[in-house]
């Protein structure tokens, strides 16, 4: 798996690009079982679900993404990506305030793929979609994602691991699931609130393969690389 990370024109917030030496790439520990329940679960040992979360990576903690846009996300295989919350459908399912843990409503965060600028699945969550954004006829994702505040920090890289959370995909592990991928492309807007904004431009793809974790130890191409153009 390789990531290839470039930079490209600014329009999501309407202010013009800066180059910025603190974004790494686009980072994942792995494809990931969890059951209906929200339990966790080996692939290989047939979990109901596979689950990825991606993020961006930083070299440091000083930065707060604020969007991502021009993104485009699909399984191969035809694989569609599943939503488990309280959304009443469409672009809607995509919303990560609509993803709270409420399983009698059939709502449960650990198995619904949704899109966020860091933070948390919940009510307090702030991250907006764009208009037209959501799912594809294919069953993948398309358009963009911002904070619907920009006096928000919940972008705000974590300074621990120097990452913020860009969203959670889901789908069945069904027969034929294991050896698909989830392809995506987008540009990722950082910097600080009402300051000259930072982007970069990323794409991966990440194997769903029956032991996740021993790839994210051995470091086996869960960030890659980058180049740059003007």
């Amino acid at each position: 798996m390789k990531l290839t990370l470039a930079l490209s024109a600014g329009f999501l917030l309407g202010f013009s690009p800066t180059v910025s030496a603190d974004f790494v790439g686009l980072y994942s520990e792995g494809w990931y079982g969890m059951n209906a329940d929200g339990v966790n679960e080996t692939i290989e040992n047939g979990s109901d679900y596979c689950v990825i979360d991606i993020y961006a990576q930083f070299a440091s903690s000083d930065a707060n993404v604020l969007g991502v846009t021009a993104s485009s996300g699909s399984m191969s295989g035809g694989h569609s990506f599943v939503h488990n919350n309280s959304g009443p459908g469409g672009s809607n399912n995509w919303r990560p305030e609509l993803s709270v843990n409420d399983p009698a409503d059939g709502s449960i965060p650990q198995i619904d793929s949704f899109v966020t600028i860091g933070g948390f699945p919940g009510a307090s969550n702030v991250t907006m979609l764009g208009v037209g954004s959501g799912s594809t006829a294919g069953g993948g994702f398309s358009g963009d994602w911002f904070l619907g505040d920009l006096s928000s920090f919940q972008g705000q890289v974590n300074p621990v691991t120097q990452r913020t959370w860009l969203g959670r995909f889901v789908v069945l592990n069904t027969a034929g699931v294991r050896g698909t991928s989830l392809d995506f492309t987008m540009t990722v807007q950082f910097g600080f609130p009402f300051s000259p904004v930072s982007q970069e431009e990323g794409s991966g793809s990440w194997t769903i393969v029956p032991a996740p974790g021993v790839l994210a130890m051995l470091g086996l191409g869960v960030l890659g690389n980058r180049r740059r153009r003007s």
